[in-house]
C-alpha cells in the first residue's frame, strides 16, 4: 500500500486531510493503514488455508469478497442448501448444517433489529 493510496482512503472517509499533516500523524495514519491491510490479508490467507484444495480460484475470491457482508454470506447459504436437493429433499440434508444456519439467520436478524 503506497502513501497515496492511504491518502485516498482517509479523503474517502473525510478524515480532516488538508494536506497539513505532520510527521507524527502521518506516521500513525500509515501505522494504522498498515495494521489493518496485515490483517486483511491474514483473515484472506485463513480462508484459502481452510478451503479444500479442489476449490476454484473464482469460488475463493468470492468468498473473500463477501466476508465482511453477512447477508449476502446467509443467502448464497440459504441458495446453497436449496440447490442441493434441500427445496424438495430435506431428509437428505446434513442437519447440522441446517442448524447451523438457522442459529446464524437467527443471530444476523437479531442484529439488525436490536
Amino acid at each position: 500500500m503506497t502513501k497515496n493510496d492511504i491518502v485516498r482512503m482517509a479523503k474517502a472517509v473525510d478524515l480532516d486531510w488538508n494536506g497539513t499533516w505532520d510527521k507524527y500523524d502521518w506516521r500513525s495514519l500509515e501505522g494504522f493503514a498498515n495494521l489493518v491491510a496485515t490483517a486483511e490479508n491474514e483473515a484472506c490467507a485463513k480462508i484459502c488455508a481452510e478451503a479444500d484444495k479442489s476449490t476454484h480460484p473464482a469460488d475463493l475470491a468470492d468468498t473473500i469478497r463477501t466476508r465482511m457482508n453477512p447477508t449476502k454470506q446467509l443467502v448464497d447459504r440459504i441458495t446453497e442448501y436449496l440447490s442441493v436437493g434441500g427445496l424438495f429433499n430435506p431428509e437428505l440434508m446434513e442437519h447440522q448444517k441446517v442448524r447451523d444456519l438457522l442459529i446464524d439467520c437467527r443471530k444476523a436478524f437479531n442484529e439488525r433489529t436490536n
